[in-house]
C-alpha cells in the first residue's frame, strides 16, 4: 500500500528535514525530530506497558518542547534562551539562525 506515511522511520526522518541541510539550524531540526519521536515513543510504552491513558489534553508536545530546550542548552555553548520564551516563540529559534 503506498500513502502519505514513510515505510521506514529513516524515510520519515530525511522528509522531516528536506530543504534543511547544513548549519546549526539543520541541527535543531534533526534534534527536534529525535525528541519530538522519543517523546511518542515513551507516551506509546506508557499506555502499553503502565496502563497509561492517552487524550486529547496530553501534555506530549510540552515534554518534546521541553526536551528539545533541555538538549539545546547543553549542547549549543551560546544557547541561553529561558524556558518560558523558547517555548512560547519556538519558531523563531528555527528561523533566526544560521
Amino acid at each position: 500500500m503506498v500513502g502519505v506515511f514513510p515505510h521506514h522511520p529513516r524515510q520519515h526522518f530525511l522528509q522531516h528535514i528536506h530543504g534543511v541541510t547544513e548549519g546549526m539550524r539543520a541541527n535543531r531540526w534533526k534534534w527536534w525530530w529525535l525528541a519530538l519521536t522519543w517523546t511518542i515513543w515513551k507516551q506509546r510504552n506508557d499506555i502499553i506497558f503502565a496502563n497509561g491513558t492517552f487524550n486529547a489534553n496530553n501534555k506530549m508536545l510540552d515534554d518534546a518542547v521541553f526536551l528539545l530546550w533541555t538538549w539545546l542548552t547543553n549542547l549549543e555553548r551560546d544557547f541561553n534562551t529561558h524556558y518560558n520564551h523558547w517555548s512560547t516563540n519556538i519558531s523563531v529559534g528555527f528561523s533566526n539562525i544560521a
